[in-house]
């Protein structure tokens, strides 16, 4: 073979460490002579590609593909309640009256565009899943579902997003602690922009990383430290966090990672793995620490603070963005949500890639807490997600945990109940829209001018939509510039 054709070894992202080092369950600092190299990993890597499209799989996804859409179809006839029916009005979820939408139109495409209408347009999906035991099946959507339905949204003037955050998290973003505020942001976001589905959960067996607050307010972080027994541990608690006293309230904000271990910014790959071994480790004593101190508050009857300050030390961040996306309004939220449930069973727990799979403790043993608290967000589901929503799927471990070559009909059908359930959604949103198209005509507007209007508002909306995301952060020094210009001219 051509040893020019031979792919080269990337750089390693600091997101990459932190999916291998901190999201995995056990202690890997003992592990890090044994781990394969960057160079042997993104070499295996590059191959999946040629993997995804070989041509006998590809038969089999068209198969499965068919045998999804009859599936989902006869799962929407059985369901005859009609709350259960996919409907989607604008993103305030208001049904505007048709004139006042006709005004509010005209009234933008005059320059007024404090006002603009919600133009349906746009579907913007988060996909939410623990990281390490969910790879081939992101890989595999990646690479052949998310195109042909972003085609399929192209074809009826509809853009198509969705938002993965293995690919949108920089070393920046790692650095300073944000990945929990990206998260929450870039939910809400689809929630917001979204005129259809806007969430995916996928559920395995795996609870997932609980990872320390970025930042603790003043008073709730003083109470949790003053339950910490261990005098060395409040030390170290102390050491992680300094005061900000800029922020109102006062906040303790956790110092830079390349503050707290300096070798996770090296440059050279062996030095930032020792140094991502070492914060696995801190972290989780950090996280025990603020937990024993949480425990002994609320037994001691003085935690003051609400559920969900209690929750950032005790779920993963799958689970808060689960809580995020639906429970504020389970009902209307939930209708546009869809969960994903894969049961593995019989995992072995001594196979070297068990803790991909599954919460494993410090005693190479199944984590009981985190399983438990699996457990009870998976009770919570039917009322967060309608039944027509939500899917099972049960598979058995191999010993090479869950790949394309043990359990390729397992992530086609997977896959494939994904694109079929969104498939179906997207026809409900242009139908709605073609709706509500043919009932401006039919209330008097011309032809030929509507479709003037209907496009060229698209093209307003883009545009303000642009335009209020880059500004409204924005603040202008309107009086700054009034004492100068006063004090020049006077």
């Amino acid at each position: 073979m051509d040893s020019s054709n031979k792919p080269k070894p990337r750089q390693r992202s600091a997101i990459d460490y932190f999916t291998e080092f901190v999201v995995r369950g056990d202690d890997l600092a003992a592990e890090i002579n044994v781990q394969q190299d960057s160079t042997e990993q993104y070499t295996a890597e590059s191959h999946k590609q040629s993997e995804f499209n070989d041509a006998e799989l590809m038969e089999q996804w068209k198969d499965v593909l068919q045998k999804a859409r009859r599936d989902h179809h006869e799962r929407i006839l059985a369901d005859r309640v009609a709350k259960s029916r996919l409907k989607f009005t604008n993103r305030q979820g208001d049904k505007l009256d048709q004139q006042n939408w006709v005004e509010r139109e005209l009234h933008a495409l005059r320059g007024h565009a404090n006002d603009i209408p919600a133009v349906m347009r746009h579907i913007r999906i988060f996909l939410s899943s623990t990281f390490t035991d969910t790879g081939p099946t992101r890989d595999f959507l990646m690479q052949h579902v998310w195109p042909f339905l972003r085609q399929f949204c192209q074809d009826r003037e509809i853009h198509f997003e969705v938002v993965d955050l293995r690919w949108g998290v920089n070393d920046t973003m790692v650095d300073n602690h944000q990945i929990y505020d990206i998260c929450m942001s870039e939910i809400d976001k689809c929630k917001r922009l979204s005129i259809g589905p806007f969430f995916l959960f996928f559920a395995t067996n795996k609870f997932g990383w609980r990872m320390p607050p970025g930042s603790i307010a003043q008073a709730e972080f003083e109470a949790i430290l003053a339950q910490v027994a261990a005098a060395d541990d409040r030390a170290f608690v102390q050491s992680l966090y300094a005061l900000d006293t800029n922020a109102v309230p006062a906040l303790y904000t956790m110092h830079n990672l390349s503050h707290i271990v300096p070798d996770t910014a090296s440059t050279d790959p062996a030095t930032v793995r020792s140094g991502w071994g070492t914060w696995s480790t801190l972290q989780r004593r950090l996280m025990r620490t603020l937990r024993s101190g949480l425990t002994a508050l609320v037994d001691a009857g003085q935690w003051q603070w609400g559920s969900k300050e209690r929750d950032k030390y005790l779920i993963s961040i799958t689970n808060q963005e689960v809580y995020r996306a639906i429970m504020l309004d389970a009902p209307r939220n939930g209708a546009r949500a869809w969960m994903f449930v894969r049961r593995i069973k019989n995992i072995d727990v001594a196979s070297a890639v068990a803790s991909q799979y599954i919460d494993i403790d410090h005693d190479h043993e199944v984590a009981r807490e985190s399983q438990e608290l699996l457990h009870r967000l998976l009770e919570k589901a039917p009322d967060m997600f309608p039944p027509l929503n939500t899917y099972s799927f049960d598979v058995e471990w191999d010993s090479a945990g869950i790949t394309l070559a043990t359990h390729s009909n397992h992530i086609l059908n997977i896959c494939g109940c994904i694109q079929a359930s969104l498939e179906r959604a997207i026809l409900d949103v242009a139908e709605a829209a073609a709706q509500r198209h043919y009932d401006l005509v039919c209330n008097g507007l011309d032809v030929h001018i509507d479709r003037i209007i209907a496009g060229t508002m698209r093209e307003v909306s883009q545009h303000a939509t642009f335009t209020a995301s880059r500004s409204n952060t924005f603040f202008g020094r309107d009086h700054e510039l009034r004492n100068i210009v006063e004090y020049v001219l006077l």
